[in-house]
Parts: structure tokens; sequence; C-alpha cells
């Protein structure tokens, strides 16, 4: 076909107003896509997550890719419902009766900021506020997505920053889970698909992780950890933190690792850091590592690519009274190809 340019310059199209009472937004997936390829408006917008991106894990960096979801903002912050996403996957002809279905939040919104040629990524973390956000409406990645104007973008105020927890009473000890998120050392593990990274990146690592545990936690008692690529890496930090929490001056800290290695082929395990000067050990324990379940045909697979660990200890406070305590940390394999039938 031959285009001809029949003029120029002409003025856009008034968008069409999405407001947080407008129940078409909650009916079903398919709601919006009267609006599709037209002009939208949304006044204020809380956002779901933080902006998306890549990460390159040899060198610890990130880049954005200028895409967040959110809601309008008076919506509650959508959370996955019980059931089959028949969004993802129709229900099967011959399933049972009475199998619990969700309709897969159509109320949520994706946002592509760049997505329109001259418009810039915004960069933003979960429930900030992004105001006047206008643009046309497209669909992809499964969602409704709004690509800004780049003439006229969206004022955004952006959430608070973490907060610190309250510091500890000398009656009280503290207890956390921290999910490290993929924490690999300078090594190559040939027995496990683990990334290498570089020993800049392996200390920017240590000196984030270290931080987020002085600044934002008080240095907690007993740490439960996830994604740790081995003991020798847990150890490592452990010995970071006690260093620092010492320069620092906060806390005289012993902290040890624990941890056993388990099935997972990306090789990251859970474990736990325990600061030996506040805690007294009694038993550390990793369980089902052997256990496999079997398939129909007779193959086999292990249940726990990342089996639980146990441990048993006791605390002490600061005013000198002990609290004996038991610790589970769990972390089970991600949902990537839930869907699909084998």
């Amino acid at each position: 076909p031959t285009i001809v340019v029949r003029g120029s310059g002409m003025s856009l199209p008034a968008p069409q107003e999405l407001r947080a009472d407008d129940d078409t937004l909650a009916r079903g997936p398919e709601t919006l896509e009267r609006f599709e390829g037209m002009r939208v408006r949304v006044a204020s917008l809380t956002t779901s997550s933080g902006t998306l991106g890549t990460v390159s894990e040899a060198n610890a960096t990130g880049s954005s890719n200028g895409v967040f979801y959110g809601v309008v903002t008076g919506v509650p912050r959508p959370f996955r419902s019980r059931g089959i996403d028949v969004t993802r996957q129709a229900l099967p002809a011959d399933a049972p009766c009475c199998v619990p279905v969700n309709r897969g939040n159509p109320e949520l919104l994706r946002v592509d900021s760049d997505g329109q040629p001259g418009a810039a990524a915004i960069n933003l973390t979960t429930g900030s506020l992004v105001r006047n956000l206008v643009g046309p409406l497209d669909y992809g990645f499964r969602a409704f997505t709004i690509l800004p104007d780049p003439a006229t973008p969206p004022e955004v105020a952006l959430a608070p920053l973490p907060a610190a927890m309250r510091v500890p009473a000398d009656d009280e000890f503290t207890v956390a889970s921290f999910n490290l998120q993929r924490f690999f050392d300078t090594t190559d593990d040939p027995s496990v698909g683990d990334p290498v990274l570089s020993s800049a990146a392996y200390l920017t690592r240590l000196r984030k992780a270290s931080l987020h545990l002085r600044a934002l936690l008080h240095l907690p008692s007993i740490i439960a950890v996830q994604e740790v690529e081995n003991l020798g890496t847990l150890q490592m930090l452990a010995a970071f933190l006690n260093r620092e929490a010492r320069d620092a001056r906060v806390l005289k800290t012993q902290y040890e690792a624990y941890l056993e290695d388990g099935n997972d082929p990306g090789g990251i395990d859970v474990g736990v850091l325990v600061d030996r000067a506040r805690v007294d050990v009694f038993q550390f324990t990793q369980e089902g590592r052997g256990d496999v379940f079997r398939f129909g045909t007779g193959a086999t697979e292990p249940v726990h690519d990342r089996p639980p660990v146990v441990l048993r200890a006791r605390a002490r406070t600061a005013d000198g009274a002990t609290r004996a305590i038991t610790v589970v940390v769990a972390h089970m394999r991600s949902l990537i190809d839930i869907d699909s039938p084998t």
C-alpha cells in the first residue's frame, strides 16, 4: 500500500479518563480493550512495583527499561488471588467441579515510560504517585500498557525510602529474614550454573548487604538468609559484617555462618547468620534433601531444590534474660513454568 500524508500539526483527541470509581477496571481482562490505540489519562496512579530492568550479575549493576505497574489511585493494591489465572491458561475441559479461577487483576496497568520516541525512562519505587499520566493505550506482556506522551511527561512523587526498624529494647532480641537475591562469589563452580562476579562487584554486594543489616535492621541476633551460593560466601559476609560493625562502633558482633548445600541447579541455598555474642546454638539441621517425588512415568525429581534448614538456639537480651527459639528457613522454587502441564 501507498501512504500519503494528508496533513500535519493536528490537535490530538482528548484522552479518555480512567478513574478509580470506574467499575470497568475490575470487570475482566478485556474491559479496556475498547480503548486500545486511543489516548487515555490517569489523574493519579499509585505504583504497585518499582521500575523494572535488567541486571548484570557479574558486575553487580542494573539498567532500567522504564516499565512499571500500578493502579488508579484509590484502587486497592492488587495481589494474585487463589485459583487458575484464566487470562494465562484456560480451564481444561475435563476439569473437576468448582475449580477456583481468578480474573488476572485487570485493574493493574502497565506503564512503559520510555515506550514513545523521545520519552525518558521514569525510575521509581513501589508506592510512588504518578500524576497526569497521558498517552495511548497499548497491550503488551499480558497487560494494558500506557505509553506516556513525551511532550507532557507525568509528574512523579517518589515513595519514601525504606525506614529503619526501631532499636530493640533491652528485653528484646530480633530475628530477620533477608533474601540476598542470588548472592554469588568470584569463583566458578563447574557443578552448578553460577555467574562469576568480579572482585569489585563482590565487594559492592558485601557492602550493600552490610549497610542494610546495620543501618535498617540494627544487626539482628539471628538472620535467616536465602539465595546464597555456599557456606564460604556466607562466611565471607559474616566476617565483613563483623568488621564493619566493629569499625562503626555499633556492636561487637560475632556473626557465624550456617549453611548446607542443596539441590538447586543454579547453586543457591538457604542458611542462617547467628551472632554468637548473643546466641547459643544447640542444633542446625537441613531437612529433606534426599526426598524425591515420583512421577507416573517412574521418573523422579528432588522434592526440594533448596531444602529448608532448622536452627534451635537460645538468645540473650541486653538485660540478661534468655529465650529459647526455633528458626525455620524455607525458600521454595519459583513459579516459572507453573502453567506447563509437564
